[in-house]
């Protein structure tokens, strides 16, 4: 019979299932090889991985600059390696040779004919000890001095030949020497002048001692109370800065007598509040006197501003309304300018001199006095002034009517 299309599908999704599970389960369990035996799948894998050539075509020049660096690097190595190497071989045999050289020259020492020079000995042997030692530069300067201050004694001397130190030896032998007794008269004269000073302190004690007298106290004081503390507390009541509970009871201004003049500290009050310190601030800021309280409020103005200098005046209503105020002269005189000192003594009868220059006496001790009378005299004395001084169409000057009509 003639399959379906469906049952053909059917059939052959079947065969490729089937084929798909069995490739899966060698996978897993392996991969038959050649011999017949299982071979696992990253064995199987790992030569391909190795014999696969790079991805990218632009790293292989890379990879090959990378391995060319690394070669040479090692090739120096190598050859400094082979360079230090002689380098130490010739240093051995160079020491080798000095060692030797310096046997010889000992044994020659030792076999010293009397016909020989001497100096001339001890110098080649100076020379020759002096290429081989060397002083590290590392040493210290204690190091140094130390090296120094030993004793330098000669070959010859050791082996009894009597040869005598050269003329380099000898210059180093005494320059040490040198150093050494200059060190010891340094020494000497720090320890003079500490025993100089040690016998002038004694002495000077001495004489204190001798000379000293005892403080006596003053008759009538009580010893056992502390005056210190007594004096402290007043000062500090006297400027304020004393709470009122810890202020002490009033004492006599005369200890030592009993009169009149015995009466207690008039201590201010104390400064709590800031309305209290703003206005000591303020008072102790003040150069004149407040007007009086009994005063009005125009009669106060025009005290202060003639404590200050800025009455209404002509001259300096020519500032302030030049339409009115045309000059600054003196409308009595028209002579001179119109300054409180001028107004003050200028009359239509008496016309004042154009030399005034200062208030009258009497207005300059009265802006000083805080008197109620004196203040409202003078108040009404500068009025009459500047009535006097009144421009037609103006009202008179000053605070009463410091406004012009």
């Amino acid at each position: 019979m003639r399959q379906t299309a469906r049952e053909r599908s059917a059939s052959t999704s079947g065969k490729g299932g089937e084929a798909r599970r069995s490739a899966s389960r060698q996978r897993a369990g392996g991969i038959t090889g050649a011999t017949g035996g299982t071979v696992s799948w990253a064995d199987a894998v790992r030569p391909i991985s190795l014999s696969r050539r790079p991805l990218s075509k632009h790293e292989t020049p890379r990879q090959l600059s990378s391995n060319a660096e690394t070669t040479q690097l090692r090739h120096e190595n190598a050859q400094l390696r082979r360079h230090i190497a002689e380098q130490d071989a010739k240093i051995a045999a160079q020491n080798a040779t000095i060692n030797a050289i310096n046997a010889k020259l000992e044994q020659l020492l030792a076999l010293h004919q009397p016909g020989e020079s001497p100096a001339q000995t001890t110098t080649s042997v100076h020379s020759a000890q002096s290429s081989t030692v060397s002083t590290p530069p590392e040493m210290d300067t204690d190091t140094m001095e130390l090296a120094e201050a030993r004793p330098m004694v000669d070959r010859g001397s050791r082996v009894g030949s009597g040869v005598e130190p050269g003329p380099k030896r000898r210059a180093l032998e005494n320059s040490k020497e040198r150093r050494i007794l200059t060190r010891l008269d340094h020494q000497r004269d720090r320890q003079d002048r500490v025993e100089t000073e040690i016998k002038s302190i004694y002495t000077r004690l001495g004489t204190l001692e001798s000379n000293g007298q005892q403080l006596e106290q003053a008759p009538g004081v009580d010893r056992a109370r502390n005056r210190n503390i007594t004096a402290d507390r007043a000062a500090r009541e006297l400027t304020s800065r004393a709470a009122p509970q810890a202020r002490s009871p009033p004492m006599p201004l005369n200890p030592g007598r009993r009169s009149h003049e015995d009466a207690p500290y008039l201590l201010p009050t104390p400064l709590e509040d800031y309305g209290t310190i703003l206005r000591w601030y303020r008072d102790t800021r003040r150069r004149f006197p407040a007007p009086h309280p009994n005063l009005t409020r125009s009669e106060g103005t025009l005290y202060r501003q003639i404590q200050t200098d800025s009455v209404l005046t002509p001259v300096l209503g020519r500032h302030i309304a030049p339409a009115i105020y045309e000059t600054s002269a003196c409308t009595v005189c028209r002579a001179t300018r119109g300054t409180l000192a001028h107004i003050l003594q200028c009359t239509p009868q008496d016309p004042a001199p154009s030399s005034i220059r200062q208030l009258p006496v009497t207005v300059r001790r009265a802006i000083t006095s805080s008197d109620y009378n004196t203040q409202k005299l003078v108040v009404q004395c500068v009025r009459e002034a500047l009535e006097r001084q009144r421009v037609g169409g103006a009202s008179p000057l000053g605070p009463s009517a410091g406004r012009l009509t």
